[in-house]
């Protein structure tokens, strides 16, 4: 199996908080090193004693080539500032190195990125680093931010043949069509932020890959399952606004809808999205579950995760109805040879689909160089994972046998995301705000209602939007960067005090098994000191004096609690799940 070892992959997500193995930080993922873009003289192990960032000289290509040395990212730390530890706070920037691609000149700078991996092959990625305040023997992993701070493109979920520049917030790519999204999503409320297609239209014609196809460009909004190498709205996972034509796209259908834009054009994106509902029951998918696994890559800490995987219910409606029709036929056509049973209609083969829910009332809706083109879609497919078939409940606990990891329920992190594909060298700019180049009315659901294309439902009202006291009915784009990283941090604290109820649970077991022993009746084997926390001590989780030694029939070290966690906090365990159960964000 790609990812970890499938033998460390298997006790990396089980519901018990406690059933679980120390990670080996310090090895990069397999899937990582077998990926082929890496080149041998940045594929080399980290030292097992290394806890920074490998040296430059060791990411500095051949000197045969000096045009390629790589540039530090900023905020990138130098000489004493590079920790001696990992960072509790900011992750360390991935190494810049000027691209060889053969694209169009631009006055803009487009670098590769080497140094951290990127979400591909049904992984996801993101930084992670030790927990400043834990008292636990493993510290527990959280989430920490990646420069350069703020809303951008993100580092790591892009295709791996987009080119971005230092700031991470201009993309381009030499062939085909390759998408980036930003590195925040939206999961409720009324957001806007631009996006300026700097080069598109067909101009900037790529002749010098073979193209000769011209420079293109797409805006809209993705989901995490959306393919990262195929234009926006290739599938019903994404929604896009084309440069060519103006049209509206998703499921790969263009529908008329705008005008079409050119190079210099300046995108508005506008997202609507209803307020999310709490769980039903545990096995909602709307119940947030974290399984996480912290990997050491290139002298930086990263979670490793599962990404969610296309449904059969989402493909289905890419499928030509012709197609289903001829299906259909066919399998009627069937005659089982004498003595033998008809094979089993292609229609009923597999779990019955599962329905597909949409968010009523939401709406994405674009402006062009200021001008509302109205709304392009409406009652989008919700975010949210399908709910699981019958029988897959557990690893082995139903008829499928799937991944320990694999996550049914919503992450925290599901969400819609700025997301923009480029194509033969075409160019795009992300603007979070909240200064826009064409700044929308401060009531942008009454410059909807007024357009070519009006909105069929009646407006959605953001709480959190200023709109109550007289100004915006949306928020920029940059308000949500802050927003998310306070939900991610409520979330990983719940995971740490999860960490603290376990380790405090396991260390009476480990006292109660003590006092057997003295009292004759136990037969652990040899005893061993067991080290509590001051911490834990103080806050009245465990006294000092109540744990002295146990036997080596103990159970296993606190190395992960929660779920999908393996001596790090990735999860939330079972009481903090269930307190969690009535937080929605």
């Amino acid at each position: 199996m790609s990812g970890l070892a499938e033998g460390a992959a298997a006790a990396a997500a089980t519901e018990s908080p406690t059933e679980q193995a120390i990670p080996t930080l310090n090895s990069p993922s397999p899937a990582l090193e077998a990926s082929g873009d890496i080149p041998p003289e940045l594929n080399s192990r980290p030292s097992q004693k290394r806890k920074h960032s490998p040296s430059t000289d060791q990411l500095t290509p051949s000197a045969a080539s000096p045009s390629a040395a790589p540039l530090p990212a900023p905020n990138a730390p130098t000489g004493e500032a590079a920790a001696e530890e990992d960072s509790s706070t900011v992750a360390n920037p991935p190494t810049l190195i000027p691209h060889t691609s053969n694209l169009p000149p631009s006055s803009f700078e487009f670098y590769q990125t080497r140094g951290h991996p990127i979400s591909r092959n049904g992984y996801r990625y993101t930084t992670c680093g030790p927990s400043p305040s834990s008292s636990l023997p493993i510290p527990i992993q959280r989430l920490i931010e990646n420069p350069p701070l703020g809303a951008r493109f993100s580092w790591e979920d892009r295709s791996t043949f987009v080119l971005l520049t230092e700031d991470a917030r201009t993309i381009t790519a030499e062939k085909g069509w390759r998408a980036a999204r930003a590195n925040v999503g939206v999961r409720e409320g009324n957001w806007y932020w631009e996006v300026k297609a700097e080069r598109c239209g067909g101009e900037g014609a790529n002749t010098g890959a073979g193209l000769g196809e011209g420079s293109w460009v797409r805006v809209g909004v993705g989901r995490r399952e959306s393919p990262l190498n195929a234009p926006c709205g290739f599938d019903g996972y994404s929604y896009g606004y084309r440069d060519r034509g103006g049209e509206a796209v998703t499921l790969a259908c263009p529908q008329t809808y705008g005008q079409p834009y050119t190079s210099g054009s300046t995108i508005g994106i506008y997202i609507s999205l209803p307020p999310r509902q709490p769980p039903t029951d545990r096995r909602d998918p709307a119940r947030i579950v974290r399984k996480r696994l912290p990997i050491r890559y290139k002298g930086q800490l990263y979670f490793e995760l599962l990404e969610y995987a296309p449904t059969k219910e989402m493909s289905e409606l890419t499928i030509d109805p012709a197609m289903k029709a001829k299906v259909v036929v066919e399998d009627k056509k069937k005659v089982a040879a004498p003595g033998t049973k008809a094979p089993p209609a292609l229609a009923d083969q597999g779990p019955p689909l599962r329905p597909l829910p949409k968010l009523e009332k939401a709406k994405i809706a674009f402006f062009l160089d200021g001008v509302c083109q109205g709304v392009a879609f409406e009652d989008i497919y919700d975010f949210i994972p399908l709910r699981q078939h019958a029988g897959e409940e557990g690893f082995g606990g139903g008829r499928t046998k799937t991944d320990p990891r694999t996550n049914w329920h919503d992450d925290g992190t599901c969400a819609y995301y700025p997301h923009v594909s480029v194509f033969g060298g075409g160019i795009a700019t992300i603007n979070a705000g909240p200064n826009f180049a064409f700044p929308p009315p401060p009531d942008l659901e009454a410059a909807l209602r007024e357009s070519p294309h009006p909105p069929r439902s009646a407006p959605l009202l953001d709480p959190k939007a200023p709109g109550a006291g007289g100004g915006a009915t949306w928020r920029p784009l940059s308000e949500r960067y802050p927003e998310f990283l306070a939900e991610q941090s409520r979330l990983d604290d719940l995971d740490e005090e999860e960490a603290v109820r376990v380790f405090g649970e396991q260390a009476r077991k480990e006292a109660e098994m003590l006092a057997k022993v003295e009292e004759g009746g136990g037969g652990a084997g040899p005893l061993k000191k067991v080290k509590v926390p001051a911490r834990l001590e103080e806050l009245g989780v465990v006294k000092k004096e109540d744990v002295h030694s146990v036997g080596s029939g103990s159970p296993a070290p606190l190395s992960a609690v929660g779920e999908g966690r393996r001596g790090n906090g990735a999860g939330l365990g079972e009481g903090a799940r269930e307190r969690e159960e009535s937080v929605q964000y």
